[in-house]
């Protein structure tokens, strides 16, 4: 082979070498871009609208929307209910004559109020400020982050400020019912928007305190 031969295949072989490098550099960049994207992907405690919207709804599964009764059921209760009857007719409480009551020298009449069975299913007890039992809620429907609008960076306590939409799902048929239409937050079934509070804990994001909800 002439040297103007062999000057050619070592130009092709360099050609080869330079591009092979340029591939596996190029690959490695790409890797190293997954693999960041990864890292912040499946890091809970990022700051990112994922990690946030996830917290707000660990919220508000422990937090769903509810009907709250101002008593602790079963409760006897004197006078008029009309929003505790119409909760009997739609099969989620009875109502049962109670003892008589006394004050103020007069004597009336009462009415016990108790779950169903249906009722006990979806309902559970609170506590007022003072750590007493105050009231028995009916859960009626769940809620869903729509959108995390914006967030600040978390401060120096790891403490970040969430603006997002969020609306009503899984509505239980008794919540249609006309009756307790009035009785319930007017445009429950519209998208709503709130600001949260969140801190950052070793389980991820978590809401400190919500501005409306």
């Amino acid at each position: 082979m002439t040297a103007k031969g062999w000057g050619l295949i070592a130009i092709v072989v360099s050609l080869r070498e330079s591009f092979r490098r340029k591939m596996m550099g190029r690959n490695a960049m790409l890797a190293s871009i997954v693999c960041f994207l990864l890292a912040i992907g499946c890091n809970k405690k990022a700051a990112t609208t994922s990690n946030f919207e996830s917290g707000i709804d660990q919220y508000f599964q422990e937090n769903p929307a509810a009907y709250v009764i101002d008593v602790r059921l079963p409760h006897n209760l004197p006078g008029a209910h009309p929003d505790l009857d119409r909760l009997v007719t739609l099969g989620l409480l009875t109502k049962a004559p109670g003892p008589l009551y006394h004050a103020a020298g007069e004597t009336s009449t009462t009415f016990t109020y108790a779950l169903t069975q249906a009722g006990g299913k979806i309902a559970s007890d609170s506590k007022d400020v003072l750590g007493r039992w105050c009231c028995t809620s009916l859960r009626y429907a769940s809620k869903k982050v729509v959108k995390i609008v914006n967030f600040t960076e978390p401060d120096a306590n790891q403490i970040s400020t969430v603006t997002y939409t969020w609306k009503l799902t899984d509505i239980a048929d008794w919540a249609h019912d006309p009756v307790m239409r009035t009785m319930l937050p007017p445009n429950a079934e519209q998208e709503q928007s709130a600001i949260s509070t969140m801190v950052l804990t070793n389980l991820g994001w978590r809401v400190q305190y919500t501005a409306a909800n």
